[in-house]
């Protein structure tokens, strides 16, 4: 079940939903909650980590659920920010939530054919080997591979944060996620769209194309630019809550 803490005051307009990636939580995006609370009212998605032998945890899933909570909490508009697998969630939530989402926007997320475009099972089951043969040590390596800034012990934190989710939970979000096929959602998406991505990770070959993305490239910044460069990405992030404004 999907959850939501709240940040900051309502009195500037509807809240920004702050939905965190794959095996992360919401602390993610403590120097967002930091910069914009006095600014907007923030609700910060912490989507758990469900046991797949008796829930759906399938990507269309728990943009349901982040809608079951919304709702719980009586939001009647909201502009959602996902980072990594967040944001498929959110564009899940969004073609649910309809005309009550303003926008969407990602980080780092949405453009790289190889995450965010349907995948072949046999590539899936490859893909996901490693991790079931030491789920740690693979994490501790793409950990270093896909971060790039930031404190010295930024690395440390997100490792032992993404390192201790549950494994059977975090194997079946990423098989999800790989078959997810987001260029048959993305006609369904009834709001704007902007991504905040990392312009050295990016690969250009690779890059899918998706109409209407407003695609914003980050220099010297990994996979978590909202950790690595937080005042530079709150720039980025403020000028793209502008086109959720009424």
């Amino acid at each position: 079940m999907a959850t939501l803490r709240a940040f900051g005051h309502g009195n500037q307009g509807p809240p920004v939903v702050l939905v965190h990636g794959w095996c992360c939580s919401g602390d993610v995006w403590r120097h967002q909650i930091e910069a914009f609370a006095g600014r907007c009212r923030l609700l910060v998605a912490e989507l758990g980590h469900p046991d797949p032998e008796t829930q759906d945890v399938s990507i269309a899933a728990t943009g349901a659920a982040l809608v079951t909570a919304l709702d719980r909490e009586g939001i009647d508009a909201c502009t959602l920010v996902g980072h990594s697998m967040g944001g498929p969630v959110a564009l899940e939530a969004a073609r649910r939530l309809r005309s009550r989402c303003r926008a969407v926007i990602g980080v780092d997320t949405f453009t790289d054919a190889a995450f965010y475009a349907a995948r072949p099972d046999a590539e899936i089951a490859t893909r996901l080997e490693p991790f079931r043969r030491d789920f740690a040590g693979t994490m501790t390596t793409m950990i270093d591979r896909i971060t790039l800034g930031g404190p010295a012990d930024l690395r440390r934190w997100v490792t032992r944060m993404m390192a201790e989710a549950p494994r059977p939970s975090a194997l079946a979000r990423m098989a999800s996620l790989l078959a997810h096929d987001i260029e048959a959602l993305w006609p369904t998406v009834p709001c704007p769209v902007a991504t905040i991505n990392s312009a050295p990770l990016d690969r250009p070959e690779a890059r899918l194309t998706l109409a209407g993305l407003d695609a914003t490239w980050m220099p010297d910044v990994g996979h978590f630019p909202m950790l690595e460069a937080p005042e530079a990405f709150n720039r980025q992030l403020a000028r793209a809550l502008t086109m959720a404004s009424p």
